[in-house]
């Protein structure tokens, strides 16, 4: 009998160990700072967060005018970089959820949502993606890859291929269109 309750003990400690270990292996952290200074990246409660920094879900961070950071999974090979003036909250790791409350956040990873109050923009392959979001208007575009967009107040849904982007102006009136058309009228 002893040893029916040793070896349960024992395979109950190892069943312990290999539930928890996934837990870290797949943490948020944040991979890189470029721009600003120590204090360019902070928890919406004002705490500085560094490069090694985990980032846990329901955790806020916000970028200030100089700074970029890249949140990354490193065992998984995906990461989000988050631009100046950005500020999101993690709300899932698996699959990656983001809520983009101002600025613009760039990613590349399949299955990766970013969450804006205009609507749920969502990967379909990996590629090279970006949501980008104020009061003024909203971006979201498909460099490389498939994706997803699906508009809140109107519940229009558009899916984007390679180079396609779609625009929504304060009023809320959308329209797809090129990348590059976009990116000459910045030029201007």
């Amino acid at each position: 009998m002893k040893r029916f309750s040793l070896l349960a003990a024992v395979s109950k400690k190892v069943f312990l160990l290999f539930y928890f270990i996934p837990l870290g292996c797949f943490a948020a952290q944040i991979i890189s700072i470029k721009g600003g200074d120590q204090n360019s990246v902070v928890t919406t409660f004002g705490i500085p967060v560094q490069e090694g920094s985990d980032v846990k879900v329901g955790q806020s961070l916000k970028t200030d005018y100089f700074s970029v950071c890249t949140i990354g999974w490193k065992d998984r090979g995906e990461e989000a970089t988050l631009d100046s003036l950005s500020v999101v909250t993690l709300k899932n790791e698996n699959p990656i959820v983001f809520e983009l409350d101002r600025g613009k956040i760039e990613f590349s990873s399949k299955d990766f949502k970013v969450i804006t109050k205009g609507g749920t923009f969502t990967s379909q392959t990996t590629g090279k993606f970006y949501a980008s979001y104020s009061s003024s208007e909203q971006r979201y575009g498909a460099e490389q890859g498939d994706a997803t967009l699906v508009l809140t107040p109107q519940n229009e849904t558009y899916q984007l291929h390679s180079g396609e982007m779609v625009y929504v102006r304060a009023n809320g009136v959308a329209e797809k269109r090129p990348i590059t058309q976009d990116k000459n009228q910045e030029k201007k």
